[in-house]
Formats: structure tokens, C-alpha cells, sequence
């Protein structure tokens, strides 16, 4: 489970590059003096990975499957500071920093969207130097983004229809299905109520588009 933070609460206090990177609810910028974002890779489009299957002389192949491998992240940084001590101090930080398992990852030109990556690799850096560059790998076993912000949606209890859900996606999602009946109060202090029935129900079916249903219960019970 992972805490969300508000992704510009630190903004006004520096001057954030477009690709700045939020490391569980902390600017790397904001967290070390001296440091700054040059440029970020491996945020984009992943190519699939197929597995296949050619039987004898048959043209062609037969795809038995298809899997998006590990998306390695590469942010380019650099680091200038004041003194050799100063340095130390911030480069210290930084390792620290980074010293995390399944962080939360989110960027400021996109900050409605975060991986879930490990820090795996921190370039070795020229020494004697109090200004450097170097570059971050991080390694997403799970290669897909997703959103900061959940959506909930409500069927009315005048009009329970269809609830339609767009994702705005380009890979599957899928819902939690919950359902919430009415609640009978079976004692009151030593008194026994009569249940209504107002909460009793037979049976819950969830449908898609593709009418592919979820049924949980006996539709045939009368009550």
C-alpha cells in the first residue's frame, strides 16, 4: 500500500526541471542541495516481447503468449556544490536516498502517473571534483505506470443502470466490485426487531460490455 502526497507541495521552494523526479513523496532537487535533473529515459512506450511457437514447415509461427519485460529507468543528473565537504555530504544523501526497495516514482511533467521501481545502479563520478554529472538506474520489475488518483463510480439507487468506466489507459485495468446492502438492526438493547426484509437479497451479478457476468448467490431464491 503506498501513501500518496500532494505531487506540488514542494514546487515553490525550487525551480523544478520538467523531468524531475519525486522518490516516495520527496524531489530529489528539494531533498540535496546542489542537485538537478538533466534528462530522464526509459519512461516511454515499452516494446512487447512475444513468445512463439513454429511448428514444422508450416509458414509463419503461432504466438503462444506476450509479456512486457522489466523497464530499467535512466535519470541523468548532475551535482555541484560548494566545498569537498559539502560535497560528501550531499552525495551521502543522495545514496541514502536512493537506498530504497519499491519506491513510489513520480515525475512533474507527469505527475498524475508513478512507477514502482528499486534504485539498481549510480554511475562512478570523476573524483576530486565538487561539480559532477552521473546518471540512476532504476529497475521497475513491474514495467507498467499507474494513476496517483483512484476513481470511484456509484450506480444511483433511483436508476441502478450500467456504470461505464473509462480508463483512459492503453493497458487492462480492473475494477473492484463491491456490493453494499441495507442493514437490518436485529437487537435493540434486550429487544428482538423483526427483520423487514428491506436488506435481504438472493443473488449479485456483474456484467461487462462483452455481457461476461459475475454471479454471486441463487438468482432462483424467491425472497
Amino acid at each position: 500500500m503506498y501513501e500518496f502526497r500532494d505531487v506540488n507541495e514542494n514546487l515553490s521552494f525550487v525551480a523544478m526541471p520538467a523531468e524531475a523526479m519525486q522518490i516516495n513523496g520527496a524531489y530529489l532537487e528539494t531533498e540535496i542541495e546542489g542537485y538537478r535533473t538533466l534528462y530522464v529515459k526509459g519512461r516511454e512506450a515499452l516494446s512487447p516481447e512475444l513468445e512463439i511457437l513454429e511448428i514444422g514447415t508450416k509458414d509463419g509461427a503461432t504466438r503462444k503468449g506476450k509479456r512486457y519485460p522489466t523497464r530499467i529507468i535512466t535519470v541523468g543528473y548532475q551535482l555541484i556544490s560548494t566545498s569537498s565537504e559539502a560535497f560528501r555530504e550531499a552525495y551521502n544523501k543522495l545514496g541514502a536516498t536512493l537506498n530504497v526497495n519499491d519506491a513510489e516514482l513520480i515525475f512533474n511533467d507527469e505527475s498524475d502517473k508513478y512507477f514502482i521501481g528499486t534504485p539498481t545502479y549510480i554511475s562512478e563520478v570523476a573524483e576530486g571534483r565538487n561539480a559532477i554529472t552521473g546518471e540512476i538506474e532504476i529497475t521497475c520489475l513491474d514495467p507498467l505506470k499507474y494513476s496517483v488518483a483512484e476513481f470511484e463510480a456509484e450506480a444511483s439507487v433511483d436508476d441502478p443502470g450500467s456504470i461505464l468506466i473509462d480508463y483512459n489507459g492503453t493497458y487492462k485495468a480492473y475494477p473492484v466490485l463491491e456490493a453494499d446492502f441495507y442493514s437490518e438492526v436485529e437487537t435493540d438493547g434486550d429487544t428482538t426487531n423483526t427483520l423487514t426484509g428491506d436488506g435481504d437479497c438472493g443473488y449479485v451479478a456483474f456484467f461487462n460490455e462483452n455481457e461476461k457476468i459475475i454471479q454471486l448467490g441463487d438468482p432462483d431464491e424467491e425472497d
